[in-house]
């Protein structure tokens, strides 16, 4: 039980981090842009 847990938590991490980078890149240099703005 305690294996799958880890795991499940584990996933949920990557999958987490997974859709940080994807909209990360998916905003892109316009992202960057209002980030400076707001810089």
């Amino acid at each position: 039980m305690r294996r799958i847990a880890n795991y499940n938590s584990n996933n949920i991490n990557n999958n987490i981090l997974i859709i940080f980078i994807s909209l990360h890149y998916s905003i892109g240099i316009s992202g960057v842009r209002i980030a400076a703005a707001y810089a």
